[in-house]
């Protein structure tokens, strides 16, 4: 719209780009502990994912990206990339998030797998199928969260090691692969999971409209059948 310079767009698009890769690191790994109790703990789920306790856990979530976002906030640099100086924070900035979504990654890693582990071991896997394609639908979710930090990371060194083009293609990368994470997460919980998929339509309330659109189709049917027999 060209109310603002620049400058001041791509260090906004900085902004949002990094608290959103910190939000994604954080819920992922909170998804991974979700995950885990489910499989180890399956009598005790309900009891520890109560509502209350899901909405503290999505609060600290946001009061976590947050508190990073604030810090990086403190500086003068951060609306801006016009000197190199500033370049260099916002490099800096995006560093520090890169290696904060591949701790989380592995922690994720760490508690998938174990979860898998740990559930083959004691042969209740096979009983809970669902369980298992959430699993793995968490399990590629926590591997694409790695790539994001991975290639965030590969970035930020390319650019200290004075290797531009190869920063700026890495960190396209990192940011088509972030922008995949959601259609991954929605699209592997409709495939996972019926009630998903039921709260989905009825979501955008779908339910009604359907069953309307299949009612009147089942009657087309039956009058094109009639004028067939008779």
């Amino acid at each position: 719209m060209g109310l603002f310079s620049k400058d001041v767009n791509r260090a906004y698009y900085v902004v949002v780009t990094r608290y959103y890769t910190l939000f994604v690191g954080s819920w992922n790994t909170a998804v991974c502990v979700n995950r885990f109790t489910a499989i180890i703990w399956p009598l005790k789920y309900s009891q520890f994912w109560t509502r209350p306790t899901t909405t503290i856990v999505t609060l600290l979530i946001l009061v976590y990206a947050s508190f990073f976002q604030g810090m990086f906030l403190q500086n003068a640099c951060w609306c801006s990339t016009s000197t190199m100086e500033c370049v260099e924070y916002q490099v800096f900035s995006t560093y520090v998030v890169a290696i904060s979504v591949i701790v989380h990654a592995l922690l994720g890693l760490f508690l998938i797998m174990g979860a898998l582990g740990i559930a083959r071991w004691n042969g209740s896997l096979a009983s809970q199928n669902i369980e298992t394609k959430l699993m793995l639908q968490t399990l590629a979710t926590t591997a694409l969260s790695l790539c994001v930090g991975s290639t965030k990371f590969i970035s930020m060194q390319k650019f200290y090691d004075g290797e531009i083009e190869l920063h700026l293609i890495t960190a396209q990368l990192g940011d088509i692969v972030l922008g995949m994470y959601s259609y991954v997460v929605i699209g592997g919980l409709f495939l996972a999971s019926t009630s998903f998929r039921e709260a989905y339509v009825s979501f955008f309330r779908c339910d009604s409209t359907c069953r309307t659109r299949s009612a009147k189709h089942k009657i087309t049917q039956d009058r094109k059948g009639s004028v067939m027999v008779f």
